[in-house]
């Protein structure tokens, strides 16, 4: 489910009112009361659609600028820990120094794109026999036969229904436009190139995919696709270093180690900051950011 139910259990936990009784067993059908959230005199207040622009060290702590409701905001904090991508890190924090700053762009997020597509009926995908497909130069790298889910209390019926419906799953990137690029001029270009269609463009797509592997096994796109969900990931996963691309810095100088280095009152803790962009990995950077402040 993307994470999602790991942030639900730990919003739970920080604010138990929020769901009571909420458990991993049920944590994905779980009601949240919002109105918990961001209420006066609890420990833990969590704020949404407030985009912080700028964060500033004090003598006494930290000053936080959002936006929110279109107005700008403040808000004073003895600490601070930035959890976003480290790119965007310069633009909030500019009197960071130029080497952190450096080493903060570089880091270029990997682009992905997940589109779903439901299916009238899964009879021409068993009869093609297939659970997985590679689509080499196509725009989606992947196809995958979606075969029933079960988590967190809930539950999605199995494609096994000879009869039913099935869900299919299409994951990639985009190709980045031609010319001798960089890798990282690849990942950039990819995401403009992403951006840049319409829904038209990947409908058109999903539907020459689909007619061309199971056409010949009874599936019309015109009538059996009954919905497409394209879910667009700009700014996706953290890059990792390559052989091919990187050069071998030294232990202590690699970028993401430069970049979250701690400054004053505000500490750097995200999947960047380890390089790779998976779940453990944030939460090592997270536990290593609060006790960097415990320090301060």
């Amino acid at each position: 489910d993307g994470n999602a139910s790991i942030a639900r259990l730990m919003v739970a936990q920080l604010i138990p009112d929020i769901s009571p009784g909420v458990h991993a067993g049920n944590i994905a059908v779980a009601n949240f009361d919002y109105a918990t959230l961001d209420r006066p005199g609890q420990p833990v207040r969590l704020r949404l659609e407030s985009t912080v622009v700028r964060v500033e060290n004090r003598d006494d702590g930290v000053a936080i600028h959002y936006v929110r409701d279109g107005v700008l905001r403040q808000v004073g904090a003895r600490h601070t820990v930035l959890a976003c991508y480290h790119s965007i890190i310069p633009h909030l924090c500019p009197e960071l120094g130029e080497k952190q700053q450096e080493a903060l762009r570089y880091q270029v997020k990997c682009p992905l794109l997940a589109t779903n597509v439901l299916l009238r009926s899964g009879e021409p995908v068993r009869a093609a026999g297939t659970s997985a497909v590679h689509c080499p130069g196509r725009m989606h790298a992947n196809l995958y036969v979606w075969q029933g889910n079960t988590a967190g209390g809930y539950t999605q019926g199995s494609w096994d229904n000879e009869n039913g419906p099935m869900t299919l799953f299409f994951w990639g990137s985009i190709a980045e436009p031609p010319g001798d690029l960089t890798l990282k001029e690849r990942l950039r270009g990819s995401r403009a190139r992403m951006l840049a269609l319409t829904f038209e463009d990947y409908e058109r797509e999903v539907r020459t995919v689909l007619d061309g592997i199971y056409g010949p096994y009874g599936l019309d796109v015109k009538r059996d696709v009954l919905a497409i969900t394209v879910n667009r990931w700009p700014h996706g996963y953290a890059y990792w270093y390559t052989d091919l691309w990187d050069p071998d810095f030294e232990d202590g100088a690699w970028p993401h180690e430069v970049a979250r280095q701690g400054f004053g009152n505000i500490t750097i803790a995200n999947a960047d900051a380890s390089a790779e962009a998976y779940t453990h990995t944030a939460i090592d950077q997270a536990y290593r950011a609060v006790e960097e402040l415990s320090g301060v």
